[in-house]
């Protein structure tokens, strides 16, 4: 079992550390996306500081899992890229990518393997004001 968590979370970080260099200096091979919007977009995304600095955080969040340091940390910041690719996908490419099924799939193992610490951040909490005291309502 631990052997099977190791992988899991190790090949996230790898597929958020290789995409990440992979948006930064383009070394692998690119499929020609269907829609103007999305080249625009990843146009826009490949050539600004703006993207740079998204590429730049996931290959820190692949890093932070490869080395099972702030793993809830990276999990939520990759929880975002994953809802973007998502959203990327569904409105603008047009195109199913099973890559970005794996990587779901593996954040979803991995955030359930750590899911107790998220428990505090998961659990609803009354703001002062709410509380009422004793007999008082």
């Amino acid at each position: 079992m631990k052997v099977s968590v190791h992988i899991q979370r190790s090949l996230l970080g790898l597929i958020f550390v290789i995409t990440g260099l992979n948006g930064l200096f383009r070394f692998l091979h690119e499929r020609s996306l269907s829609t103007p919007a999305a080249r625009e977009l990843m146009t826009v995304m490949q050539g600004t500081p703006f993207g740079h600095t998204l590429f730049g955080l996931q290959i820190v969040c692949g890093l932070l899992l490869l080395a099972r340091w702030f793993v809830p940390i990276a999990l939520t910041v990759l929880a975002g890229f994953l809802f973007n690719i998502w959203m990327f996908h569904l409105f603008l490419d047009r195109a199913f990518s099973p890559l970005s099924l794996l990587a779901t799939a593996l954040w979803a193992l991995t955030f359930t393997r750590n899911r107790d610490a998220f428990r505090t951040f998961l659990r609803p909490r009354l703001l002062q004001s709410q509380i009422v005291p004793d007999g008082q309502g």
